[in-house]
């Protein structure tokens, strides 16, 4: 199991290794509910580039905010 805080909630979910196309791939799946809906969060990267592109996806996660509707 894995977690983060997402948007201020606490987001649970698994990181997910799998081969696609002869290569390995990762990916990240957060899920976490608010009083108005369940969200789920996928980030996917094949390995040959995950050094690269990890961090960004965890940038990505870390600046998600909710925005009321009006």
């Amino acid at each position: 199991a894995a977690g983060e805080r997402i948007a201020g909630h606490r987001a649970q979910g698994r990181d997910v290794r799998f081969v696609s196309l002869d290569l390995t791939a990762t990916c990240w799946l957060r899920c976490f509910r608010t009083p108005q809906a369940t969200l789920l969060v996928l980030c996917q990267v094949h390995d040959l580039e995950s050094a690269e592109y990890e961090p960004i996806f965890r940038a990505m996660r870390h600046s998600l905010a909710l925005v009321e509707e009006v």
